[in-house]
């Protein structure tokens, strides 16, 4: 029996250039609705799609019986995404107690600084991040960023020289996209 990997919110945008990765794997997509699923069935055929009220304690405990791991994406700005953080933290935990439990991980998808609490998605990822780390589990948490390639920082670098010119901004600011 192959390894099945648990994937949460895969009809969002971290996922589309992902899941095309990860076609030779056992999928298990966790959609939050009708249309996701419908959505996700005619994209990627190979995976296994199934609807889950992640807010559900025992929705998220069936949903990782028999997984590996788990690579959680909350929806952010959803009114209930620390709680689904939460509740898939302890189906884990829960799931690797349970007798013949194969799992191994649980991978979460937060954000740079989540000490900055003003921040309503920073807040709600900071109590899944410390559930995370006072579990028994094995974890990685992710911290995505908006990255810049060299192509971009050049034309960025191409269109700001002009203006800062003359105000001596233009090497320190090349230095630190460079």
């Amino acid at each position: 029996m192959s390894n099945i990997l648990v994937l949460t919110c895969p009809a969002g945008k971290q996922y589309s250039h992902l899941l095309p990765l990860l076609a030779e794997f056992r999928l298990r997509l966790a959609a939050l609705s009708a249309a996701s699923v419908e959505k996700l069935e005619a994209t990627y055929p190979f995976a296994e799609v199934v609807q889950a009220d992640v807010t559900d304690p025992k929705t998220c405990q069936q949903l990782l019986k028999g997984a590996t791991a788990v690579y959680h994406v909350g929806p952010s700005f959803h009114p209930r995404e620390k709680e689904m953080g939460l509740n898939m933290v302890d189906a884990a935990a829960v799931e690797t107690q349970r007798p013949g439990s194969v799992f191994q991980h649980l991978v979460f998808s937060s954000v740079l600084n989540t000490q900055h609490r003003q921040l309503m998605q920073h807040d709600l990822k900071s109590y899944i991040e410390e559930r995370l780390m006072i579990s028994p589990l094995s974890w990685t948490i992710l911290e995505p960023t908006t990255s810049w390639t060299y192509t971009q920082s050049r034309c960025w670098q191409a269109q700001m020289s002009l203006p800062w010119r003359d105000v001596g901004l233009q090497k320190s600011r090349t230095a630190l996209l460079l």
